[in-house]
């Protein structure tokens, strides 16, 4: 990471992903996810599963409630190489993502907005259910027909059936799940929300006031709404700029990477979650 201000940048690391690590500067990802037993390894946030290579997949981490690449060892299952579209059934199932969309005989994948699906007629949508058989409810994004009602972003809802990407908020409206804010329209930007099980996605919510600024531009730290995002972010003294929310590098313009960082959601002043945000390289 680069500070305009003061020209220093911080190596980076060169432990690849699924490699061991004790802090994220040894990690080309700059992120080690420490699980229960104590040991790092070197992740990268991602999507969906085809963002990872074979025989890893995308999985929402909890904590810190981001989804990440991670080797397929962690989940306690071997996935096969079956790209979105392959064939697969309750018995035989190959696929990347280890999701098959059982209606339709065939592999598809964990998103965060349309483009992450790759079979025609597929839209990002949330579920929710007990997918892991640990019997507590989570929620879920996953490529699939639409099978909703017709309600965007901003659309009154009472139900998740009622929007079209099945995501109605608490606060009565449809929030479409989003990467960054320019997925979301003029007035909402993308924001955690938390759910069933704990579980927390990216969707689109109201955030009235807010500006047009783009990710890179210079900003006050006291008045985020200036930014497109709602978020200005500080390296160091003197040198905040305009980020945003994203899933992977590619929702980031040149020069910035899709890193995770800690977040307060509720102003206590401890990080509830880790989530990624576009920051200079």
């Amino acid at each position: 990471m680069c500070s305009a201000s003061t020209g220093l940048c911080q190596p980076r690391g060169t432990t690849p992903l699924g490699g061991s690590c004790t802090t994220h500067a040894e990690c080309e990802s700059n992120y080690c996810l420490i699980l229960a037993s104590g040991s790092g390894l070197c992740v990268r946030t991602c999507s969906a599963s085809h963002q990872c290579p074979i025989d890893f997949v995308c999985r929402n981490i909890a904590p810190p409630q981001t989804t990440f690449c991670i080797h397929e060892s962690l989940v306690g299952k071997d996935f096969g190489p079956d790209p979105s579209g392959t064939f697969c059934s309750d018995t035989v199932n190959r696929c990347h993502s280890g999701w098959c969309w059982i209606p339709q005989t065939s592999c598809t994948d964990t998103c965060q907005h349309d483009r992450d699906c790759q079979v025609a007629g597929r839209i990002c949508q949330l579920f929710v259910g007990d997918f892991d058989g640990n019997g507590i409810d989570e929620m879920v994004t996953v490529c699939a027909p639409p099978s909703n009602g017709s309600g965007a972003t901003g659309s009154a809802c009472t139900a998740n059936s009622q929007c079209l990407r099945g995501n109605c908020l608490s606060a009565g409206y449809c929030g479409d799940p989003c990467c960054r804010a320019s997925d979301c329209p003029s007035g909402y930007t993308c924001e955690p929300v938390s759910g069933a099980g704990g579980s927390v996605i990216k969707a689109c919510a109201r955030t009235p006031g807010v500006g047009s600024a783009p990710v890179g531009t210079p900003c006050d730290p006291a008045n985020d709404l200036f930014c497109r995002s709602n978020y200005c972010w500080e390296d160091g003294p003197g040198d905040p700029y305009c980020t945003d929310t994203c899933c992977s590098d590619s929702d980031c313009p040149e020069g910035f990477r899709c890193q995770s960082w800690p977040f307060d959601l509720d102003g206590d002043q401890v990080p509830d979650l880790s989530w990624p945000l576009c920051l200079r390289r």
